[in-house]
């Protein structure tokens, strides 16, 4: 039998495994919980409960860590954080310090200065 495209993804949400790959896939994109429970034909309260209950931390949470990741390799990588921000599509370039602090304890900048290729922060 084939199932539709729906079905797929309302059979898929019982595993969060494939909001994760959906949202590793578009991590440079503004990604947006109303947008994520359209796609995956849930409420947005449906979708951030089993999230939440599956993978052990809120979706925008998780979100923001993948980003930070993301922008670590930039940083080690040169990119200036102007265009990480922006690559990113955190909302400027304050909401992207603001958040890198939060999830590091140092700004991009210090982690940059630190040149510790590797090391969790």
């Amino acid at each position: 039998l084939h199932l539709s495209i729906r079905r797929q993804r309302q059979m898929c949400i019982r595993d969060s495994r494939c909001v994760l790959q959906y949202i590793n896939l578009k991590i440079y994109d503004n990604i947006k919980v109303t947008e994520l429970a359209k796609q995956f034909y849930l409420s947005e309260s449906a979708l951030r409960s089993r999230f939440k209950e599956e993978i052990g931390v809120p979706i925008n949470e998780y979100v923001n860590k993948r980003k930070i990741e993301e922008s670590k390799m930039m940083i080690w990588s040169g990119i200036p954080a102007g265009e990480i921000a922006r690559r990113l599509s955190f909302y400027d370039l304050s909401h992207y310090y603001r958040t890198f602090k939060k999830y590091t304890g140092v700004t991009p900048q210090q982690f940059r200065d630190t040149n510790i290729i590797g090391q969790e922060m």
